[in-house]
């Protein structure tokens, strides 16, 4: 049973690691002055990271020669950079509507002041005459709704990571107490 339920969630994780790492990319490439934020970088290797150890995982399944360590380790692993990739993300991003007309500050079309302002939804900044701008022609609305689809599919697959992790030390335990015997 606890392994149809394994199984189970590691589909739902590589679902949820591909949409991070497509969502993610997305964000990197859509980037036209300098480099992307760290925090979309950490993200993109987060979903690589999710789908290794869910296909790892997968693998483990079915091959009684991965021991149960191995998959707590990695499990453990990818439920650290998980934690830190959604908080991170979250931190980025803040509470705020991607509406572009929600503060009543529409700066530039598709644009308000927080989607204007944000190093993970700007697409980059260039200066000229000691002021900082952004391009016109960005879709902030488009590339705000990504990243907190991102943040979202992030804190989605962190619950499945830490799922997996708890399954991961519940069966590795209960295979302990057959080959040691009862303990009292």
């Amino acid at each position: 049973m606890v392994q149809i339920v394994q199984l189970a969630l590691r589909g739902i994780q590589i679902a949820f690691a591909a949409i991070v790492l497509g969502l993610s990319e997305s964000l990197v490439h859509g980037q036209i002055f300098g480099n992307a934020p760290g925090t979309t970088h950490v993200c993109s290797f987060n979903g690589a990271w999710g789908l290794f150890v869910a296909f790892i995982g997968i693998a483990a399944a079915f091959i009684e020669k991965i021991p149960g360590l191995v998959m707590i380790i990695l499990d453990g692993i990818a439920v650290i950079f998980w934690l830190a990739g959604s908080i991170a993300m979250a931190a980025k991003l803040g509470v705020h509507s991607c509406d572009p007309n929600g503060d009543g500050q529409n700066i530039a079309k598709g644009a308000n002041a927080y989607t204007q302002n944000n190093e993970v939804i700007d697409a980059g900044t260039y200066s000229r005459n000691g002021r900082d701008y952004v391009r016109r022609t960005v879709d902030f609305e488009g590339r705000c709704r990504m990243a907190q689809a991102d943040d979202a599919f992030l804190f989605f697959g962190l619950a499945c990571f830490t799922a997996s992790l708890v399954l991961d030390f519940l069966s590795s335990r209960g295979r302990m107490m057959r080959v040691g015997g009862s303990k009292a």
